[in-house]
């Protein structure tokens, strides 16, 4: 028994190389609602007939508003028009030869595409968003978009540049979890607008809110301190520094004037 499906599978197989293979195969695509794009695939035997099918179903040859279909006896180029969901999904050249074998190409998947989207139901663009300094802050935002978007947040300076936060330079108060940014002990400085970017191969879109860090009245600093107390110090002295709040489940963090 294991000689006789031994046998018969590479009998399949010398079959199938006899009788040739797709050269070309269809191609993977996003393709966006309204557009056109096309589909070729070719095979190596010029005497095979090659059809195209969809989701599992032969298309054509006849035409239509929506597909538009060449054929000939090694080739195949079929094109979508006015893409629209109903393009959607699966693509595959078949090879007919003695009207009852034939060989499959690759799967083509067409994707709709969908320019990216921001949305917050904790932020809003129209007022400051205000927090208390030294907390912790987690802010969902939600992203649409096909293929998916990569973002990137920006503070927005006054003479019109725009600067990263979320690099390396800021990792200690500006993160990310998923789709939830992480802001941690942030100190008033950082008040400001920022913008936050969403982008794929099909636009970008943009999302400016302002963000201001306030500093509650019980959260008052009473004394700094310095250990040792002094204001001239030599280089590569060490000198620690201590402070003395109203409360004490304060989380605060030491940045430098100028």
């Amino acid at each position: 028994m294991l000689f006789v499906l031994v046998y018969v599978s590479l009998l399949s197989i010398i079959v199938a190389v006899s009788h040739g293979s797709f050269l070309v195969h269809p191609q993977s695509q996003y393709a966006e609602l309204g557009s056109s794009t096309t589909l070729r695939c070719r095979f190596s035997n010029p005497s095979t007939f090659v059809l195209v099918s969809h989701n599992q179903t032969q298309i054509g040859p006849i035409n239509s508003e929506s597909f538009f279909y060449e054929y000939s006896n090694e080739n195949a180029t079929l094109l979508l028009r006015n893409i629209s969901h109903m393009h959607a999904g699966d693509y595959q050249c078949i090879a007919i030869f003695n009207h009852t074998h034939h060989i499959l190409s690759e799967v083509a998947v067409i994707t709709i595409a969908v320019p990216p989207g921001i949305s917050s139901n904790q932020i809003t663009t129209t007022s400051a968003n205000q927090f208390a300094s030294g907390n912790q802050f987690r802010i969902p935002f939600e992203f649409t978009g096909t293929p998916e978007p990569t973002f990137v947040l920006l503070q927005l300076a006054e003479n019109g540049r725009q600067l990263v936060v979320n690099g390396p330079a800021n990792g200690n108060v500006f993160s990310w979890l998923g789709n939830e940014l992480i802001i941690t002990a942030p100190i008033p400085k950082l008040s400001g607008y920022y913008r936050l970017l969403a982008s794929n191969q099909f636009g970008t879109q943009e999302f400016d809110f302002e963000l201001e860090f306030t500093v509650p009245n019980n959260y008052g600093i009473y004394e700094i301190e310095g250990h040792p107390n002094k204001e001239n110090f030599i280089l590569q002295e060490r000198v620690t520094l201590s402070c003395i709040t109203k409360q004490s489940n304060v989380i605060g963090s030491w940045y430098k004037q100028s």
